[in-house]
């Protein structure tokens, strides 16, 4: 009788063993799952943080490249106000054409137009691109253009200087210049086909 008591005492001590190792196996999964959830809540949250801090730092890169555009224009200073203005048309029209915006292009070509006052063929060379549509004729005018901003341009400047940029491989080899503000090649007549193909061929002041 003494053997069997001990018999079912022997198991009914290793069933509550066994119960409260199962029971503590369960708890510790559980635990582990709850910091496993924990950890890839954190981490995304971190993500996230990461994801909005570079979207921020990109916002600011590009604030700061605005800035830099600013400057640069604020930096010039015209004997007279029409001929600032005339240049900040021509400039917007530049870049348009770098951006390869015919729409773009016919608006500020436009403004242009409206602030080449007396001079004729610049006016008319801006007319022409502000009645196209197709940006390669728009570019073919803005030779013209360039031409007459050129000219516009000497002894312009009290402050400042502008540059004369030059592509050779323009118009099947045959090559064409343009003003900018920005020393960086920026090509108007290629677009992002060939941004940066020309170079500076003078500075004036």
């Amino acid at each position: 009788m003494k053997r069997v008591n001990k018999t079912l005492a022997a198991l009914l001590m290793s069933g509550l063993v066994f119960t409260a190792f199962t029971s503590c196996g369960t708890e510790d999964k559980k635990k582990a799952e709850e910091a496993a959830n924990d950890q890839v809540e954190m981490h995304d949250g971190m993500h996230k943080d990461d994801q909005e801090a570079m979207h921020n730092q990109e916002g600011m890169h590009e604030d700061h490249g605005n800035m830099n555009s600013d400057q640069q224009t604020a930096a010039l200073e015209f004997k007279d106000e029409a001929t600032a203005e005339t240049f900040k048309a021509y400039i917007a029209l530049k870049d348009a054409l770098v951006a390869t915006d015919a729409a773009a292009a016919a608006t500020a070509a436009s403004t242009l137009a409206d602030k080449a006052g007396d001079q004729e063929a610049l006016k008319a060379a801006a007319q022409t691109i502000a009645q196209s549509e197709d940006v390669e004729a728009q570019r073919k005018a803005f030779v013209a253009i360039t031409a007459a901003v050129s000219e516009m341009m000497n002894g312009a400047l009290t402050s400042g200087e502008v540059y004369r940029q030059y592509c050779p491989m323009a118009f099947n080899n045959t090559g064409a210049s343009w003003i900018s503000d920005n020393k960086e090649i920026m090509n108007p007549y290629f677009g992002d086909k060939m941004l940066h193909c020309g170079a500076v061929k003078e500075t004036i002041k």
